[in-house]
């Protein structure tokens, strides 16, 4: 979607008072933690410029040139013992500016987690004395992000426990000790000192990225005046008065921690900083899940799961998610739209590996789209949905007939969902009908004749639409009038092209739009392959995904990163295409989520501007909710899903939830089929 007249209303003005595209900055605190950084991040979607800190607990990433107060410093050997039985690990002492930092790292050797996971913890804090006698104190975070698992539940009340230890030298290179606190009582001895590596033996590799420059003071000025109402709602004042709601720098939180130790260890689950329960055992959880396989492990999962569980083959559509592990699945309502990437992910995966079952999957969702016009027996709408007839249809759904009984459809067919069935249908077409192709008569003939009714008849394509649906028609046909009306549309879409990228500003984006936008705009880059309209839609469009994506490079959308990449002048390994991976890493296998709210952690802040502000309904609050983080989590603490691709700043959401892996297989096979990412990741 394009810029919104209210938005534009309001954020023409703040341009012309200086404001800019989004660029790369000083930085500024976006307030996810209490800590700060100075120097250039080097984190996924990050920018030039002071860098947010994440963490409140005492940083071990720079060792510098620590002195060793009586034979201290460096790192130990531990073995000791707790409730939970028999650990050992290490612990490294380091001191830097007269303070000793300690960084403690246990694995468990029988307690078993979760399905069968070996236990590891972390704990990090401060300590004082000599070896004779060392106090050590450790905060450990209770409350995160998730609110409840299981019988266990977490509140912003839930703050922070102290573990204290009183440690001191019993024989020569020994030192001895217990550690208490809340549910804890260890005791331990630590052995085999040795020096400092050039690493710590535990990076906290949390950050925060600034989305976009500090607004101007008359930006700013403008945005506060327009939305000062939006302040006085009780789900935002608590936070008005927080220096960071006031500096209005939106940001990404990022967070690698523990990637290479999951990546080495995918049948642990390491507990960092926190007391361990069953709702920071599903936090850890879901890193665990996002990071212990390779993007092309977690492909081969969600591919499995999609042909078992989320696509029944008689329908052949993408189902809504479900509770998880759950075999019993409601029909989405926006089905069309995701079975159309579904498909799309398949013709990918064709023409990269081959493979006959993904040619099968193709033709199994294509069928799909094309019944979500056949079905309604009216070639001027269509459906948005299929599903497997379960007794009379009611409210907005229909029974097939005929060849189509055993169905039902929903009506309500629209705009996004036709995006679905023009990227399924001219996949479909280039894979099953295009150069080389036989066998497959029947469904070319099909598209060919669902193409020109979408062209002609279909009332949304009768608008925005109508340049893409004639433009398919002429190609799959070879029809001279076909092409001619699409050479007309195009005359005046170009325009509209060159003057209207996908629009981000000072944390205000249509975050679905740009999802359907990088659809759209797929759709007519593989449509451009075959038939360049004007001898220009190639490079129009090549010139609108590079402003497009200049507006959204620091936004994380991963598909934007893809686009940029394979159509726009996006290098294959630039920072961009590396912050795609992390997106594709941060997705947990399964997508599984728990009930969810950042405003649990004291490090939380609200954005001081609504979402979606051109709706004009922020003050309806709860009903709808235009609240919004001041930054974006990392997908693993997010809310699930059918597509991450359209979240904004989401800060909390139910559960527990599972959902399907179409946003994943989409982007990964995309990426595959542009040589943006190996068959080895």
């Amino acid at each position: 979607m394009r810029k919104h007249d209210l938005a534009l209303a309001v954020l023409l003005p703040v341009l012309a008072c200086g404001c800019g595209s989004s660029g790369s900055g000083n930085g500024n605190d976006s307030g996810s933690s209490g800590g700060s950084g100075d120097g250039t991040s080097s984190k996924p979607g990050g920018s030039s410029g002071s860098t947010p800190g994440s963490s409140g607990n005492p940083s071990t990433n720079d060792p510098g040139t620590p002195t060793n107060p009586t034979g201290l410093t460096g790192v130990w050997k531990v073995d000791g013992t707790d409730a939970r039985g028999a650990y050992s690990g290490e612990v490294e002492l380091v001191s830097k500016d007269g303070k000793l930092s300690i960084t403690r790292i246990v694995k468990y050797a029988t307690a078993k987690v979760e399905d069968g996971r070996e236990l590891h913890w972390v704990w990090q804090g401060t300590a004082s004395g000599s070896s004779s006698k060392l106090d050590v104190k450790v905060p450990l975070k209770r409350a995160d992000f998730m609110t409840k698992r299981g019988t266990v539940t977490h509140t912003a009340a839930d703050v922070p426990v102290d573990v204290t230890g009183s440690f001191s030298s019993s024989t020569a290179g020994t030192i001895s000790g217990t550690f208490t606190g809340p549910d804890i009582n260890a005791n331990e001895t630590w052995t085999a000192r040795r020096d400092s590596g050039a690493k710590p033996i535990f990076a906290d590799e949390r950050v925060t990225n600034p989305a976009h420059d500090p607004p101007s003071a008359s930006v700013k000025t403008t945005l506060f005046g327009t939305y000062s109402n939006f302040r006085t709602l009780a789900a935002v004042q608590p936070y008005v008065n927080r220096p960071e709601f006031d500096a209005a720098v939106h940001g990404h939180v990022v967070d690698t921690t523990d990637f290479a130790f999951y990546q080495a260890n995918p049948k642990a689950l390491r507990v960092l900083n926190k007391v361990i329960d069953d709702v920071s055992l599903g936090e850890t959880l879901v890193r665990a899940n996002a990071y212990r396989d390779s993007l092309k492990a977690k492909a081969d999962k969600f591919q499995a799961d999609m042909e078992t569980r989320w696509i029944d083959s008689f329908v052949g559509m993408v189902v809504d998610g479900a509770a998880p592990g759950s075999t019993v699945h409601e029909p989405s309502g926006d089905s069309a739209l995701w079975t159309g990437t579904y498909a799309a992910a398949q013709a990918y995966r064709f023409q990269v590996t081959g493979e006959a079952v993904a040619k099968t999957n193709l033709i199994t969702s294509l069928e799909a789209l094309l019944k979500l016009q056949e079905i309604t027996g009216d070639w001027s709408s269509f459906a948005r949905v299929l599903r497997r007839s379960n007794g009379p249809a009611t409210g907005d759904w229909h029974t097939g007939t005929g060849k189509f009984a055993g169905l039902d459809w929903r009506e309500g067919g629209n705009n996004d969902m036709l995006k679905g069935i023009l990227y399924g249908l001219t996949l479909g077409y280039e894979v099953l009908c295009g150069d080389g192709a036989s066998g497959y008569d029947s469904i070319c003939k099909r598209i060919r004749t669902n193409a020109k009714h979408i062209a002609d008849d279909v009332n949304t394509s009768q608008g925005f639409n109508q340049l893409p649906g004639t433009w398919l028609s002429a190609w799959v046909d070879d029809s001279i009038t076909y092409r001619a009306k699409a050479e007309g549309f195009w005359v005046a879409a170009k325009v509209e092209k060159k003057n209207n990228p996908v629009f981000y500003e000072q944390g205000t984006a249509d975050w679905s739009g740009t999802h359907l936008s990088f659809v759209g705009d797929t759709i007519a880059m593989l449509l451009a392959s075959h038939l360049n309209l004007g001898g220009d839609a190639v490079k129009v469009h090549k010139d609108e995904i590079d402003a497009s994506h200049d507006n959204l490079a620091k936004q994380r959308l991963a598909v934007w990163h893809l686009i940029h990449a394979a159509y726009g002048s996006g290098a294959k390994s630039s920072p961009f295409v590396d912050d795609m991976r992390w997106r594709l890493r941060e997705i947990p296998y399964p997508k599984t989520s728990y009930p969810i709210d950042h405003r649990i952690n004291p490090d939380f802040c609200m954005s001081p501007y609504p979402a979606l502000p051109w709706k004009t309904d922020w003050m309806n609050y709860p009903n709808p909710d235009r609240t919004q983080s001041l930054v974006s989590y990392p997908i693993f603490e997010q809310e699930t899903d059918v597509s991450y691709w359209k979240v904004g700043l989401n800060y909390d959401g139910g559960g527990p939830y599972e959902s399907p892996g179409v946003d994943f297989l989409h982007a990964y096979w995309y990426a595959r089929k542009f040589g943006i990412l190996s068959a080895t990741e």
